[in-house]
């Protein structure tokens, strides 16, 4: 998964409006996302496209892997390979 520095990087709505350009470069260069903010609260966040595509593929894999496991689990309890409890205490 994307790993980004502590402090986000924020603008408000006006100054996107202002200065897009160097903004949008920014977020390209530093593969950071920018928070836009509207009336001091967050609303939109720009991405680096590739970045974006990263975190796409990232979740598409990890809901594939889930997938992957449900289906394992559901084969093994027709074949009768899993065992009911009662309560997770039962697991010891």
């Amino acid at each position: 998964m994307a790993k980004f520095k502590t402090l986000p990087t924020t603008a408000s709505v006006r100054e996107v409006q202002r200065n897009y350009k160097k903004l949008f470069d920014q977020v390209n260069k530093t593969k950071e996302p920018l928070f836009l903010l509207s009336n001091n609260k967050p609303k939109v966040v720009v991405l680096d496209f590739q970045v974006f595509q990263d975190m796409a593929k990232e979740k598409e894999l990890t809901e594939d892997e889930a997938l992957e496991i449900i289906a394992e689990g559901d084969k093994e309890y027709q074949e009768g390979k899993t065992t009911i409890l009662a309560s997770l205490k039962d697991l010891r």
